[in-house]
């Protein structure tokens, strides 16, 4: 996946999403408290029918950035991605929420910002 933002924003949050907004956020924030905590905002976009954005702010705890003071921020990367992305496939209800078989889950941080971008695809078969 690559990830790229135009002027540095997201699309508008979307008032009328097909989904519950409320119950992804809440499941973003239970597996997110699993492997980490939950973050301090929870933002969800629609893309298309098949494809959602959620944005979490507020995702590292105090290990983490010490970890970055320390320039560990490669091996951070590399352990985030494998442990948040398999508990996120595994534990996660997102079938339920969407009303719909999930293709795949990507994540992407922003270490800098303290923040990252999930991307939900959906089978809309």
């Amino acid at each position: 996946m690559i990830t790229f933002r135009i002027k540095n924003q997201l699309p508008s949050e979307n008032d009328d999403l097909p989904i519950n907004p409320s119950l992804l956020e809440g499941e973003v924030a239970r597996v997110s408290e699993l492997v980490q905590k939950v973050p301090g905002k929870i933002h969800v976009y629609k893309l298309s029918t098949s494809i959602y954005i959620v944005e979490r702010i507020g995702i590292l705890i105090p290990i983490e950035k010490a970890l970055i003071k320390k320039r560990f921020k490669k091996e951070l990367l590399i352990t985030k991605d494998t442990l948040e992305k398999s508990y996120f496939h595994r534990y996660g209800r997102f079938n339920e929420i969407f009303n719909s078989e999930i293709k795949d889950i990507f994540i992407d941080w922003f270490i800098d910002e303290d923040k990252s971008l999930m991307v939900f695809i959906l089978d809309k078969k």
